[in-house]
């Protein structure tokens, strides 16, 4: 049986051993400074500077906006309507005012006597248009209960008709009704309404009361 010497093996695992350990305590040292060093580094150093996101605003509304600048009773001057159609709802045709024909106005009033002749309505405007164009609008009346000579009767009138649009993109125009003949004089809510696009874009309440002469 041959017999091994194991000494010069076990001087070099005391070699490796002691070379380890001095690496570990070098490398546990560094960490200690660098640790104590971290609250000092981190209480003489500047914030990181934050910059706001940028925040794009809200687009404008692409639809445009529509107002009532004048309403009441006006006096039409004895100028007959200029356009005529007939009730969606049959075949007669009543009076109503739809265009810039010159007139003057009596009263502003949302309560119309229920007078032979009495007209009203109101003037609006419509921004936000194409420039030096042309759309159409669309008109409705709501009414008490008509009764037509006819036999028919009517509680509503609707008609579309093309306005003229200016230089600034805006269109400016007045609806109105006339009580032409004795029964076309309905009291209660008369409803006004003005469609853009299918959009409405104005609505008024006139309050019609029968005189009492």
């Amino acid at each position: 049986m041959k017999y091994f010497h194991h000494w010069p093996k076990q001087n070099l695992s005391f070699l490796q051993f002691n070379l380890w350990f001095f690496i570990l305590t070098l490398f546990a040292g560094c960490t200690t400074a660098s640790k104590s060093e971290l609250p000092a580094i981190a209480a003489n150093s500047s914030p990181l500077p934050v910059y706001p996101l940028p925040v794009s605003p809200l687009p404008a509304s692409p639809y445009p906006t529509a107002n009532i600048t004048k309403f009441g009773v006006f006096d039409s001057h004895g100028s007959p309507p200029v356009r005529t159609v007939r009730n969606t709802q049959n075949s007669e045709t009543l009076s109503f005012y739809n265009s810039r024909t010159p007139f003057s106005w009596i009263s502003t009033t949302d309560q119309i006597p229920g007078i032979l002749k009495t007209h009203f309505g109101f003037v609006f405007q419509i921004w936000g248009l194409p420039p030096y164009g042309s759309t159409n609008v669309s008109y409705t009346i709501s009414h008490p209960l008509i009764q037509l000579p006819n036999g028919q009767s009517s509680t509503n009138i609707q008609w579309t008709s093309e306005e003229h649009i200016d230089a600034s993109g805006m269109l400016e125009s007045y609806v109105g009704y006339g009580f032409a003949e004795p029964y076309e004089i309905a009291a209660g809510t008369w409803v006004f309404r003005i469609y853009l696009d299918n959009q409405l874009m104005l609505r008024k309440e006139f309050q019609v009361s029968l005189s009492k002469k």
